[in-house]
This record gives C-alpha cells, structure tokens and sequence, in this order.
C-alpha cells in the first residue's frame, strides 16, 4: 500500500511555523538574562573613598600612615638660645672689663650637635653605654691623655657689631635686639661698661682703699672719663691679633667695626669713632646727649669720618634736642636722623618701635 503525502492546509502549516520560531526566540532570552548584560561603554572613575567607622576616622589597615615629620631645628628668636664667649680684659688702671660674644659660627655648631643628637637611635646610645672606650695606657699602666682634636675653623668670618649701653645698664639692655642682629651676619660684642654688669671687679690690690669692685653709683668722675679708653683698648685687641689670640674668637673680623650705643653709650661711641678713624666703620646713635658725665661728643663729630644714624624720642626733650644738634654739627656723610613719637629714650627705642631695628640694619647693609 503506498502512502500518499499528507495534504495540511497552508494556513495551518503557517501558524505551526510561528510558534516554533517564538518558543525559539523565547529560549534566546532566558539565556541571555542569566547573567548581567556586557556593555560596551567603559564607566567613569571616581576616587574611592576611605572607609571608616562612622566617625570620621580612617582604617589604618586600609590606608597607610603617613611618616611623621622630624621636628623642626630652633630658630635663634630668644638670647638664651644663642652660644656665647665670655671675654675680658683688664685695663691700665686695674678695671677689668667683660663681654659677651654671639656669632654665626658657633650658632652653626650649635646647629650640627642638635642635628646629630635628632638622628641618634635609642640603640646606639644603648650600645655606646654597654661598650665603653677602654683609655689607652703606657707601659707602666697610665692613661695617656689624649688631647681634643682642635675646633674647625670657621667657614665665614664676620664683622663686629659692637653694643654699648646707656648709663646704669648693661649688656641685658640688648637682649631682644641680639638675635636678630647675629642673624643679619654680624659678630656681636655686647660690651659691659666699667662699673656696670659683669664689669664691676678691679684687680685685687694690697692698698685698702682700692676696693675690689666699683658699681657705676659710686664711679669716681675720672673714671668716667675713661669710658671711650675702655672701648679703645678692646678695639685694638681685636685690630691686633698678637693682643687678642685668634683661637679665642677666630670668627671675627679685625676692623673696622659697627659701634651702636644708647644714651651714654651712644656718647662714648661717637667720640670713639672720632679717636679711631680707621678702626670703626659706622656709628648707631640711640638717644645721644650734649653731656654725660663729662662726656661731650660735640666737638669730636666735627672731624668724625664714620657714618651715622641718629635716632630719638619726640616725647623725650633732652635727647630730641641733642640728636638734632648733635646731627647738624656731624660732618660725615651719609649721616640720617630718625624722629619717633613713641615714649622711650635708648635701648628703649628699639623696643618701642618695631620697623627701628630693621632700618638700622638696612642702613649698615650698604655701608
């Protein structure tokens, strides 16, 4: 028996061919939402941000710290941060003057011990103590002393700047001006004057009316008079190297110098400066005076070659009116007056006015 083809009716064999086309396309998409759609867009960076605990605080294990940073060295802003030399001198008469030194170079020294002392570990320290230095000895069993390896000598030498004080002061009167003067690059002497500060001994003295130290209350008018002697002499130890040995203040130049002084110290450095032209390069006058003990600069600014600055209180009558002489008799050039309205006479001045010391620094830069 042969079959005969089975006849289906061409509607129907349409519609059977649809469906099986929608249940493929059906399967399509039930695949394909298995998993999320791939686009091909990249999508935008954004920083991620720290995660914490709520209040601000950063995971230290899912950021890492950040080194701390090694404290700073001091700047020399205070006198008691600055190293000093103690000097003095004993003058004819048996006054001994003293000083004290500031200067760059022991303040870079200071620098480098304070450095090293910031690197060194607790571990070195330890095993610097658990290990000593055993001295070296000779062949009967003394130590042999070793001597220190000399200083370095100073990369820089610098001018001196020379402070003298008014009457019944001393070098204290300076002590807000001196760090900002060492840091312009000037080497400081802060001078006592005899019978003020530290200056007050005399040479022991077998006569028992010779006391062994005077105070400026009581100073004799002679020895007043010796004052711009005193300054004298200390600049010629430092213009004379065989007088004053290099080792002890090595860092300073010899001459000429930078003299400022207040009131009476302001006197005794103008007629200095008028004595030792060649040892004395300018001259800060704080408040100077007609007379002072005896002592008159009038005439010795007459001849006076060194620069001046000059500079007063309105509010203070006696000085206001002997600056402004005082400048008009001054024949050196360039010479300047500075006039302040503020109360304040001397070292004072300084104090009172904070642009005062700037100026005198700018000043001394070109000179």
């Amino acid at each position: 028996m042969k079959l005969q083809p089975l006849k289906t009716n061409p509607l129907l064999q349409t519609l059977f061919v649809l469906l099986i086309s929608a249940s493929f396309m059906t399967g399509t998409v039930l695949l394909s939402g298995c998993g999320e759609p791939k686009s091909t867009e990249k999508p935008s960076v954004e920083t991620p941000e720290a995660e914490g605990d709520g209040e601000g605080e950063v995971d230290p294990e899912a950021t890492p710290a950040k080194p701390k940073k090694a404290p700073p060295l001091p700047s020399f802003e205070k006198l008691s941060d600055l190293p000093f030399t103690t000097l003095k001198w004993q003058t004819p008469d048996g006054a001994i003057l003293s000083g004290n030194l500031y200067d760059l170079h022991q303040n870079e020294e200071k620098l480098k011990i304070l450095k090293s002392a910031q690197t060194a570990t607790p571990t070195d320290t330890a095993a610097e103590a658990e290990d000593p230095i055993e001295p070296e000895t000779d062949d009967e069993g003394n130590p042999i002393v070793v001597q220190p390896p000399a200083p370095p000598p100073p990369k820089h030498r610098y001018p001196l700047l020379v402070l003298v004080h008014g009457i019944g002061g001393s070098q204290k009167e300076w002590v807000m001006a001196i760090p900002s003067i060492v840091q312009a690059g000037y080497a400081v002497l802060a001078l006592d004057l005899r019978g003020h500060g530290t200056s007050t001994q005399r040479r022991p003295s077998d006569d028992p009316n010779d006391p062994d130290s005077v105070s400026w209350r009581y100073l004799p008018n002679n020895q007043w008079r010796l004052l711009p002697q005193d300054l004298e002499q200390i600049l010629t130890a430092f213009a004379r190297p065989k007088l004053h040995p290099k080792e002890t203040a090595p860092q300073v130049l010899e001459s000429p110098v930078v003299l400022v002084g207040a009131g009476l110290g302001a006197n005794v450095s103008l007629i200095v400066a008028s004595h030792q032209p060649s040892k004395v390069k300018a001259v800060v006058a704080l408040s100077p005076l007609l007379s002072v003990k005896g002592l008159e600069p009038a005439l010795g600014v007459l001849t006076l070659k060194a620069p001046v600055f000059f500079a007063a209180s309105q509010v203070d009558p006696d000085s206001l009116d002997s600056t402004q002489k005082l400048f008009k008799l001054t024949q050196s050039e360039p010479k300047e007056l500075k006039l302040y309205k503020t109360i304040g006479s001397g070292e004072d001045l300084l104090s009172a006015n904070a642009g005062l010391l700037p100026n005198i620094l700018d000043w001394l830069h070109g000179r």
